[in-house]
């Protein structure tokens, strides 16, 4: 057996070893792909507030508002049958009657009224006795003498109203607004914004309007932007350069060989990355993009070769095309070991995905495709590049590369991750209605703080300020606070009998219900109250109109804020700073392999052309007005496959195929991700726009500086 099928088997062995390996893996970690804030970025916040973030994820809120209680009560019923019927949504459904049984079976959790507690239990049972507006029964002197029930309500006080249905109310300016909050059930697609858009038009028809919000509903909002994008720019571009393939190779089998090659280098990233550390978090996947470009670029320099010189199943690159493809491998591979100096988990997962996939793709190149059978090539002329004078040829690179020097200080960068998709107005303004509405602010504030902080929190607020702000562990205190509280009541029993007595009332202490009072779980209350507690920790919610209160909340003790959106752009700020450091030190150890290969045209090669590439990839940054982490990942991909422009035509510089190849990889690759320049989302668009730009910045520094050379390359063997 030669050694080539030799290394063909043992290739094909690694590749299945490896991904028996991955699956076993697999199979023993659980979830392969990780979404967590926590598990991308060290240093933020702890489970407790990942928990919260996805509880809030999920959070659904509909609002049906009509000068009429009756209109707005039957439109938000009709409401409530659309939302069940579809599944999408699991509402919270209230029932008064279950509430306050509840309630009054656990009244002696909840702490006595101040008045008790400082002495004034007589005078606080004969006011409610004596009162005009108490409507104190027989029954209820028996069943609760101390009125726990009715103190209980008042830490459950609220503005709204229940309906006989269950449905929340409350009276709004001239009008009233009926309440429907649920959690969404992840049935993608059941319950759509376009259902309930057309539903909004008929319940305006009433006089009823009709409002929602929710992350489900911006997702598929956003959701539907990205497949038009995929459908129309993916398509096209994916079109012209299956067409543009056809036009070079006019046969199908280089077309499959992108595919499995691709495909082969993507499962031989994901199972480097699953082996290590068991599991791949999709900013990985996101990250690892900037390699499509290069790992194409190594099958189309290998398919290229063989169109020209064909052969008959059993054919053998040519040691400059191996010697060129290790050397941009090499450079590749030490390019991303750069990321060894950050602390960041996912640039590491990053680094093990590039070496797998671009070796794996490297020995595809080389073992894989020369297997096949090609036809015998057809006689043709190869491409050459005009010559120019010498002045030209220096001038215009290094004019590209002090243009982005110059640019270089005016950069500024936009990490907020609500910037990368443009806001929708529509469902924008619902949302902030509704939490005006709602929450009595413009937008809620959500903190996540101990039982303990909470609870001391309820004692020091107004009445105003418990209306604007959701403080769950006033409804469930802790389990420490409940036991503190029915001993409390158990100490107020002797005093109790003197204050019926006072009243010429005789009562039985041991009928009060305290005998058999005990603790109850957030689990067991009615309305889902369990969704604000974690552990220890409890999740309170609070309108941000009012400074004054949200100021007091943070002054509180181990209290943090839940900024889901705020800790993902410091998560991508976290990672854009780190590559741009990567990036820079890359180029630095890329300087290495260059020099080795290019010794005393180091500089013209290889330098000038990456900083010209460099200058207009700024230079449309700054007409595109967006730089974040997405556009420091297309500098990435613009020093990875210039770098394998530079090494192509510096060890072939008169070799007309070559030029060929170059151009076809530049074209191919500016086609498909250039097009995502006329993309609506900013990021995909500023992307494609850097990307394409620094892309021929490279390659036509690259010909330029290698364009003289010819007569001195003629008398090489060509490839």
């Amino acid at each position: 057996m030669s050694i080539k099928r030799r290394g063909l088997l043992l290739y094909i062995a690694v590749l299945v070893i490896a991904a028996a390996a991955a699956v076993l893996r697999l199979s023993s970690s659980g979830e392969p792909f990780r979404t967590d804030i926590y598990g991308m970025v060290p240093g933020l916040p702890d489970p407790a507030e990942e928990e919260f973030t996805r509880r809030i994820a999920v959070e659904t809120v509909f609002l049906t508002e009509g000068s009429d209680l009756k209109s707005a009560l039957e439109t938000a019923g009709e409401l409530r049958d659309i939302i069940e019927r579809s599944g999408a949504v699991e509402l919270r459904t209230e029932d008064p009657a279950s509430a306050a049984s509840f309630v009054f079976s656990h009244r002696y959790s909840y702490a006595p009224p101040q008045e008790a507690q400082n002495g004034g239990l007589s005078q606080y049972i004969l006011e409610i006795l004596y009162s005009p507006f108490s409507a104190v029964s027989g029954g209820e002197i028996r069943k609760d003498p101390f009125f726990a029930s009715r103190n209980a309500a008042s830490y459950l006080g609220s503005d709204w109203s229940m309906s006989d249905d269950g449905l929340p109310y409350r009276k709004t300016g001239d009008g009233y607004a009926v309440l429907l909050e649920g959690s969404g059930s992840g049935k993608d697609g059941a319950l759509s914004i376009h259902e309930l858009e057309s539903f909004r038009n008929k319940a305006a028809a009433r006089g009823v309007s009709v409002s929602f919000t929710g992350a489900m509903f911006f997702s598929e909002r956003y959701s539907e932007r990205s497949k038009r994008d995929v459908g129309v720019i993916g398509t096209g571009s994916m079109i012209i350069v299956l067409i543009l393939q056809a036009c070079i190779f006019r046969r199908i089998v280089p077309v499959i060989h992108t595919v499995i090659a691709l495909t082969v280098s993507l499962g031989a990233g994901i199972a480097a990355v699953l082996l290590v550390s068991g599991s791949v978090h999709v900013m990985t996947l996101a990250l690892s993009s900037c390699l499509v470009g290069i790992c194409f670029d190594y099958v189309l320099h290998s398919l290229l070769y063989f169109k020209r010189a064909g052969n008959r199943g059993d054919g053998v690159l040519p040691k400059v095309i191996v010697i060129s493809l290790a050397e941009s491998l090499i450079t590749s591979v030490i390019a991303y070991a750069a990321m060894l100096m950050t602390d960041l988990r996912v640039l590491w997962e990053l680094m093990i995905f590039a070496i797998a996939a671009l070796t794996a793709v490297f020995f595809y190149a080389v073992l894989v495709i020369p297997a096949v059978r090609f036809p015998a090539p057809r006689e043709d002329v190869p491409p050459s590049v005009p010559e120019a004078p010498r002045l030209f040829r220096l001038t215009v690179p290094i004019a590209a590369a002090a243009l982005g020097l110059v640019l270089m200080p005016f950069v500024s960068f936009n990490d907020d991750v609500g910037a990368m998709q443009k806001a929708d107005p529509e469902l924008m303004e619902m949302h902030e209605h509704i939490e005006e509405t709602v929450s009595g602010g413009k937008k809620a504030k959500w903190f996540v703080m101990s039982r303990s902080s909470c609870e001391s929190l309820g004692s020091t607020l107004s009445a105003d300020e418990l209306l604007g702000t959701l403080l769950p562990c006033r409804a469930v205190p802790s389990e420490k606070e409940q036991l503190g509280n029915i001993r409390q009541w158990k100490s107020l029993l002797p005093e109790l009998v003197s204050a019926y007595r006072l009243a010429g009332i005789e009562i039985k202490p041991g009928e009060a219900g305290l005998d058999g009072a005990g603790p109850f779980k957030a689990e067991e209350f009615p309305g889902g109250a369990a969704r604000f507690f974690y552990g220890d920790e409890v999740l309170v919610k609070a309108g941000s109109a009012d400074g004054a209160l949200c100021q007091k909340i943070s002054a509180l003790p181990d209290v943090r804020i839940v900024d889901s959106r705020g800790h993902w752009s410091d998560a991508f700020r976290m990672y854009r700073e780190s590559l741009i450091m990567v990036l820079g030190a890359a180029f630095i150890l890329a300087l290495v392999p260059a020099f080795i290969i290019m010794r005393r045209r180091m500089l013209t090669g290889f330098v000038i052309p990456m900083l010209a590439g460099l200058g207009l990839a700024l230079a449309a940054g700054l007409a595109a007005g967006y730089f974040n982490l997405f556009t420091v990942l297309a500098l990435f991909m613009v020093m990875g496959l210039g770098a394998d422009y530079c090494i192509f035509l510096h060890n072939s510089p008169g070799d007309g195929y070559v030029l060929r190849s170059v151009g076809a990889s530049w074209l191919t690759t500016e086609i498909s991700f250039g097009l995502l320049a006329f993309s609506d989302t900013a990021v995909l668009s500023s992307y494609g726009l850097v990307l394409s730009a620094g892309l021929a910045g490279v390659a036509l520094s690259a010909v330029l500086a290698f364009a003289g050379r010819r007569k001195e390359g003629a008398g090489r063997p060509r490839i």
